[in-house]
């Protein structure tokens, strides 16, 4: 299992630009990045046009990443 102090291999698999709503109903530009997991694991991040740098989309790619892989290894 992944664990919470352990580090989740992944790679950017893909990037689209993207426009979502915010919760406040306003329109934001951004965008979608794509990923896999060394576990094979894929998902994607939305990260505002604001925020789009390399730490930013790293931060934001690693905390789904840990997520999608420790609930692929669960068993119960």
């Amino acid at each position: 299992m992944a664990g919470n102090d352990q580090v989740v291999a992944w790679r950017v698999t893909g990037q689209t630009p993207t426009t979502r709503p915010s919760p406040s109903g306003e329109f934001i530009d951004g965008w979608t990045v794509s990923f896999q997991t060394v576990l094979g694991n894929t998902g994607t991040v939305f990260v505002p046009a604001s925020m789009y740098t390399p730490d930013q989309v790293r931060q934001a790619i690693a905390a789904q990443a840990r997520v999608l892989d420790e609930i692929s290894t669960m068993t119960g």
